[in-house]
């Protein structure tokens, strides 16, 4: 975008963005339950088709966790984007142990 636009240099990313540092905070706590209570509720694929681990947790699974919890609405939408980005960081972290342990054998 900075190369079309000189004055959208601002939307590049900085080595600031890059740190690799989490910092929780008070309202992420919703979520990390939530993930809790959801990590189990997956597929484990052994073998199939030449994929073998976990699959994301299901929509069913976080719908009816939403439903239990009296989440609804726009807050569904949000509950869905959160929960999914944390599951994404999770499974990327599972391929990369499993990854090393294959490169190890």
């Amino acid at each position: 975008m900075a190369a079309i636009d000189p004055s959208k240099a601002w939307a590049l990313p900085t080595e600031a963005d890059a740190v690799d540092e989490f910092e929780p905070r008070v309202w992420h706590d919703l979520y990390f339950r939530a993930f809790d209570a959801l990590r189990f509720d997956r597929n484990y694929l052994s073998g199939m088709a030449g994929y073998s681990g976990e699959t994301p947790i299901s929509y069913t699974a976080i719908s009816q966790y939403c439903r239990d919890s009296g989440i609804s609405g726009g807050d569904l939408g949000m509950f869905m984007v959160f929960i999914n980005a944390i599951d994404a960081e999770h499974l990327e972290i599972q391929r990369q142990e499993t990854s090393k342990a294959t490169k190890k054998s």
